[in-house]
């Protein structure tokens, strides 16, 4: 017994004196005191490696975890290897240098140069060190290639190439830190790395734990990825460099490709997929891969795409499905290189497109197939005036076997405000429809689910001129009102009423015509003789033109926009990717009305009348027409005019242009016709197409598969054409007695106020 109870007091008088700060040992160690289990895992932050100038201090934190890897309240303390070099406190505070009191510190003392450990220790479970790098004061950062290397051939460094079974290339950098003009870079430790853009290249640096071949710690290995200009960072001791620059060639071509072969026009069955390819070349003239490619179709609601229309956050694959709804219809699709997820940081900005768009033309229904189609139709007549309240009715036609539709009358949506305009984005989920005034901030823009059949009102008042292709933006004139400006409307998502708005003004006065390219990089806004070119990435520019210009349309393929007017010869235009006055061209094609894209990709349809014209556009070269110094070409527009056509029915005043989905037929409304005129754009002939009784169209509207055109009357009824038959076949009216039409489309009114805006859900 006596012999045990001896044992027991010296294990007691042992455990104690190993609680004793700094006994038998000349390391630094500090200890804060909590109660707690013994822990499994001690981590130590910051870690591996710190970088600390002399005099100087730098926080450390423990963190003890359980058996099951949650974190647990411990006792821990800090120790330092080299105490001569760098102290620590009670807290985990660290003095390159020497504390004044290790429990209250207040004074770090600077001094010598060195390397020392920092641990934390927790019941004898100790973290992994962390090494402090002390030194002296960092006047500046450069960053060089690592000698030994073979210089590169060009400015610019290629992505990976599946074609050429090659990999992205990489050059590696070293940085040099400086003090008084003397290189210190042995005694700060391991740089740290950054880009500016992530995407544009991926940076891996060397350290002990993780070898590159060639490298020492510290330095680091950069690899092309996305093409685009970045900057590249080196950083210790709290001392950034200066940027260097690093390019992963950006692209120079695309060309749309199915099964290996180069295409333009392809034909699918309702429902029916296929495979596109997009081959893409950069400046090296090597095919790269990737994913960074914007892919858009024309009309997503007839064709789509599997990626997200026109984009997204990041960038789609090179390989596109593409499919057609079995609504039918046709469209346009294109891939393009689009900042900012391509091309990344160019100055100025450069989108690429295909020289050619894909046209996808879907197959024609058979007689036994059957079709619905869902109209929204509204009126402009209210106004301002007192007491009287628009209504927005939908109505659905239903076609069986025959040419018959049978129409039904929906739950009709009471408007806050008086619409002029209506507007549906390309996926059919929303529509939007502008008003002249907020009325003091009571009214304002109105935004339609389809889904639900509601409006939602927002306090932005003008005239819907455009809708951007990914559904999500619109561009609204207010010519009334001061200030007299264009907005940008912008909503989250594709679908529903817009729950996260966002509303950018541009100081844009008299817009009365917009469009975006088919990308949805940019728009071109028409006030008179002025462009304005709107772009999500650049600041919006002001272009003086030579004369008014009417109305505005980009080739479908994405790469230049085209002007009814804007020059005395007629036409004009000017490529996407440029934006100065002196790269806009002419064609000599005079035109004072309306002017649209045919989805091959390749013609331009302008509206003078009596006459129709087309033209078609060339485009050679890559890059833009201003001089790119990393592009080995520059591009080149010709137009090819073809003979105008009269459409036989004198000087008509147009108020619609609608090409078919197809692109094979072009649609003229005039005000001052009961004619609705078709022109067939192959055979580059006219037909007429007469509304029953005697009446004038004031509004119209094509459906998604071209077989039916809706116009509203001034007989206040809608009439439903044929145009495989060229017959008014139906008249829908909207009788004042039906209590769900409020009676009429207007009420406290003592007439019927006539439809003149209608829409189709695509």
């Amino acid at each position: 017994m006596g012999r045990f109870g001896s044992l027991v007091g010296l294990v007691i008088i042992l455990f104690f004196a190993s609680l004793l700060p700094g006994c038998g040992s000349s390391t630094s160690s500090v200890t804060t005191n909590t109660s707690s289990p013994i822990p499994a895992k001690l981590s130590l932050s910051p870690t591996p490696t710190a970088s600390l100038e002399v005099g100087n201090t730098l926080s450390f934190t423990g963190t003890a975890e359980d058996n099951k890897a949650t974190a647990i309240t411990e006792t821990v303390s800090y120790q330092s290897s080299n105490p001569a070099i760098l102290t620590i406190s009670t807290g985990g505070l660290a003095c390159a240098g020497s504390w004044d009191s290790l429990s209250s510190p207040a004074v770090c003392t600077p001094g010598p140069v060195g390397v020392a450990q920092v641990t934390a220790v927790a019941h004898g479970v100790s973290s992994p060190p962390t090494t402090v790098y002390v030194h002296q004061h960092i006047d500046s950062i450069t960053i060089s290639p690592v000698p030994t290397q073979t210089p590169p051939t060009a400015s610019c460094f290629s992505a990976a190439s599946t074609t050429l079974q090659l990999p992205a290339q990489s050059f590696d950098y070293q940085a040099t830190a400086l003090s008084h003009g003397l290189d210190i870079t042995s005694t700060v430790g391991l740089f740290s790395w950054q880009a500016a853009s992530s995407s544009v290249v991926t940076l891996a640096t060397a350290t002990v734990s993780s070898p590159i071949a060639g490298l020492q710690p510290g330095q680091v290995q950069a690899t092309a990825n996305t093409p685009g200009l970045t900057q590249i960072y080196a950083s210790v001791g709290g001392t950034t460099s200066l940027p260097f620059d690093f390019m992963t060639c950006p692209v120079q071509s695309i060309a749309l490709t199915i099964n290996s072969a180069p295409v333009s026009q392809i034909t699918l069955a309702r429902g029916g997929t296929q495979t596109v390819l997009a081959v893409v070349t950069d400046t090296r003239g090597i095919p790269i891969s990737g994913s960074f490619l914007t892919w858009c179709s024309s009309e997503p609601s007839s064709v789509s795409t599997s990626a997200t229309n026109c984009g997204g956050p990041t960038g789609a694959a090179l390989s596109m499905t593409v499919t057609a709804a079995q609504a039918g219809g046709g469209s346009a699709v294109i891939a393009s290189c689009t900042p900012p997820v391509c091309n990344i940081g160019l100055l100025p900005s450069t989108a690429i497109y295909p020289q050619a768009a894909l046209q996808v033309i879907v197959n024609a229904a058979t007689t036994s197939t059957s079709n619905s189609d869902a109209l929204w139709v509204t009126s402009t007549d209210c106004g301002t005036m007192i007491g009287c309240t628009t209504s927005l009715i939908p109505v659905t036609f239903t076609y069986g076997s025959t040419t018959t539709a049978a129409s039904s009358i929906g739950t009709t949506v009471s408007l806050p405000a008086t619409p002029n305009s209506l507007v549906f984005n390309g996926q059919g989920t929303r529509a939007y429809l502008g008003t002249d005034s907020t009325a003091l901030s009571t009214k304002g823009l109105m935004v339609l689910d389809p889904s639900a059949n509601t409006v939602t009102e927002y306090p932005t008042a003008g005239k819907v001129l455009a809708v951007s292709p990914d559904g999500t933006a619109a561009l609204v004139s207010n010519t009334v009102e001061t200030p007299n400006q264009v907005y940008v409307f912008s909503c989250t998502g594709t679908s529903g009423a817009c729950g996260s708005t966002n509303v950018f003004p541009l100081n844009i006065t008299g817009a009365t015509a917009a469009a975006f390219s088919p990308d949805g990089l940019k728009a071109y806004i028409l006030a008179g003789s002025t462009l304005s070119v709107f772009s999500k990435i650049d600041a919006v520019q002001t272009i003086a033109l030579a004369a008014p210009a009417t109305d505005v349309a980009f080739l479908a393929n994405g790469g230049v926009g085209y002007m009814a007017g804007g020059d005395p010869a007629g036409v004009s235009f000017l490529p996407v990717c440029d934006s100065a006055s002196s790269a806009i061209g002419n064609v000599s094609v005079p035109t004072a009305g309306f002017i649209r894209a045919l989805p091959d990709g390749k013609t331009m349809l302008a509206l003078t009348p009596p006459n129709i014209q087309t033209f078609t556009v060339g485009i050679t070269g890559t890059g833009c027409a201003a001089p790119r110094p990393f592009f080995a070409g520059f591009l080149t527009v010709t137009n090819t005019p073809n003979a105008p056509v009269n459409l036989g029915q004198g000087n008509f005043v147009p108020s619609q242009l609608i090409i078919s989905p197809d692109g094979l037929t072009a649609y003229v409304v005039a005000s001052n016709s009961g004619n609705v005129l078709a022109f067939n754009i192959n055979a580059q002939t006219t037909s007429a197409m007469p509304l029953k009784g005697n009446v004038l169209p004031v509004g119209s509207s094509l459906n998604i598969d071209g077989s039916k055109l809706y116009v509203a009357a001034s007989d206040g009824m809608i009439h439903v054409l044929d145009t495989l038959t060229a017959v008014d076949s139906e008249q829908i009216s909207f009788p004042n007695n039906l209590p769900q039409l409020q009676g009429g489309l207007c009420v406290n009114v003592a007439f019927v106020c006539n439809p003149n805006l209608i829409g189709v859900k695509p």
